[in-house]
């Protein structure tokens, strides 16, 4: 502007000294058209740098940066862990170096999920900025089924959000059944026990009809019973079948019955027989013999007298050479024989008998 002013008030005939002194010369518009040089640099090395110290040494070498934050607790917050370009690679001055810098992971405390149910506990997990790692599931006799007994890390461990929290949940109690042990030996028993994780409890002996001496009779829980683990089992020894004396069942033989009974045993067989020594209606004989030691609920026969077996005389009226056949087949005996005259009875016939026909005499 300043020129054009001049231009209106300088004298007409020096516009044409004024035209030429703004026309650029030769020389100074060849100067003009060259391009100014580019400054070419290499990159130097960022990485492992703090980022304060890059951006210095960038700009010492006239290079911008650009940060790209990542995330890592593998690093301290602030150093550079990558560029682009690399190292030594020949740039303009004025180029963009991208960093990769560091920066601190975001933590949170874990929560404590502690009874409650997995699913649950997933949940709050998840909302605290972590995620759900292994799970273990382990009997527990105090925290119920499906709960959550414990976590690792443990409660309030600070870690990096998205860590995995490893959980612990419950099973509930342990059960084992018991083993089935009756008519097992001892040993056998024991060992059954001891397999199934359970304890051997009090042991005792009673007499079994069944099993032999030595041998388990029951179990105390019985078989197949869910209990815990290093529960104990109880258990009864069989001494054999109980053995009682068999009583002296001599006297009345209506007595017997009660006799036999009271001592744990039973009645046999009962039988009768004449006896010339003891008493109807006592007892001639017992079998086991009195004082006999036997197994409880044996049986004892014993024999009834019927007292001495008595027979009729048969009658002997006729040839007297019958007596004797008639007498030994009636289990008598011919007794004192006589002879005498009769007038009615023909000779070599039975006159008279003692004790006469039919009467009751004793065998004999």
């Amino acid at each position: 502007a300043l020129a054009i002013v001049l231009i209106l008030f300088r004298p007409f005939d020096s516009l044409t000294d004024v035209d030429a002194s703004l026309s650029p010369s030769p020389e100074a518009t060849e100067e003009a058209s060259e391009s100014p040089a580019i400054a070419i640099v290499d990159t130097p090395d960022f990485v492992d740098m703090p980022l304060e110290e890059a951006e210095a040494t960038a700009t010492d070498y006239g290079l911008v940066v650009r940060v790209n934050p990542v995330e890592t607790d593998e690093a301290e917050p602030g150093i550079v862990l990558a560029q682009e370009p690399a190292a030594g690679e020949s740039v303009e001055e004025g180029s963009t170096v991208d960093l990769s810098v560091a920066q601190a992971v975001p933590t949170g405390s874990v929560p404590d999920v502690s009874g409650l149910s997995e699913e649950d506990a997933e949940t709050v997990l998840d909302e605290s900025g972590f995620v759900v790692g292994n799970i273990e599931y382990v009997y527990d006799d105090d925290v119920p089924a499906g709960s959550v007994i414990s976590t690792d890390p443990a409660t309030d461990s600070v870690l990096s959000e998205g860590s995995a929290i490893d959980l612990v949940v419950s099973q509930g109690p342990e059960f084992t059944s018991v083993p089935d042990i009756v008519d097992a030996s001892e040993a056998d028993a024991l060992d059954a026990i001891d397999g199934a994780g359970l304890a051997a409890g009090a042991r005792t002996e009673a007499p079994d009809e069944t099993i032999v001496a030595g041998n388990v009779i029951s179990s105390d829980p019985a078989a197949d019973t869910e209990v815990s683990p290093g529960s104990e089992v109880a258990y009864v020894i069989s001494t054999g079948p109980e053995t009682v004396a068999v009583p002296d069942l001599s006297g009345a033989a209506a007595d017997a019955p009660a006799a036999i009974t009271d001592a744990g045993l039973t009645v046999g067989e009962a039988t009768e027989a004449f006896s010339d020594d003891v008493p109807a209606g006592d007892v001639i004989s017992q079998s086991p013999a009195a004082g006999t030691t036997v197994d409880l609920g044996s049986a004892v026969s014993y024999v009834e007298s019927l007292g001495v077996q008595t027979v009729a005389v048969p009658d002997l009226s006729g040839s007297a050479a019958d007596v004797e056949p008639k007498l030994t087949d009636a289990g008598l005996a011919v007794g004192a024989l006589s002879e005498q005259f009769s007038d009615s009875v023909p000779t070599g016939d039975v006159i008279s008998q003692a004790p006469a026909a039919d009467t009751e005499v004793e065998l004999g």
